[in-house]
């Protein structure tokens, strides 16, 4: 019976009314933060278990086919098997390194757009999805599927970066852009 509603909503788009039903909480988005400012809060949402059994199932679909993209990230170290924070670690690190033994002095600019995951144009990612990953028709939706589709959203900001002459590396919604410089000799 579920594995019938899973195949349908997804043919459709849809998930049924029932399943989207669930209990609203809020949270802080930051300690300290002014608590009568509603600005200020992230609705966390407790769904039933079936529909994170749906949203699993519609991620389980859509993650290969989102990361296997030549236009994924190649650089984002999250949301991808065998990629995590010591990958990323790993790789700025001997980035660094590299232009250090080089000679010149390394630029480090951390980037923190987690607000951004706060205010997505969903036309902007409804296109992205299949303009840059080939979805298109109905279109997915689910708690679970935010950090992947925001993947998909942020996806272009590395060809930027690199437009550049820049080296980054992106976890989530982190983006390290470094550099070298070469110090003029005394």
């Amino acid at each position: 019976m579920i594995a019938h509603l899973a195949n349908r909503s997804f043919i459709v788009g849809r998930i049924p009314t029932l399943l989207k039903v669930g209990l609203v909480t809020t949270l802080l988005k930051h300690p300290g933060l002014d608590t009568s400012d509603y600005k200020n809060f992230r609705p966390i949402i407790n769904l039933t278990t079936d529909s994170k059994i749906f949203e699993r199932l519609a991620l389980a679909l859509l993650k290969p086919h989102i990361v296997s993209s030549p236009n994924y990230c190649p650089l984002q170290s999250e949301y991808r098997s065998a990629h995590s924070t010591e990958t990323a670690l790993v790789k700025m690190v001997d980035d660094i390194l590299g232009c250090m033994d080089s000679g010149s002095v390394a630029v480090v600019l951390g980037l923190d757009i987690s607000a951004a995951f706060d205010t997505v144009f969903h036309q902007t990612l409804l296109g992205r999805l299949e303009l840059e990953f080939g979805i298109h028709g109905v279109s997915p939706e689910g708690s679970v599927l935010g950090p992947i589709l925001f993947t998909t959203y942020i996806a272009p900001i590395g060809r930027l970066i690199e437009q550049h002459g820049m080296h980054y590396h992106k976890y989530a919604d982190d983006t390290q852009l470094y550099t070298s410089l070469t110090v003029p000799a005394d």
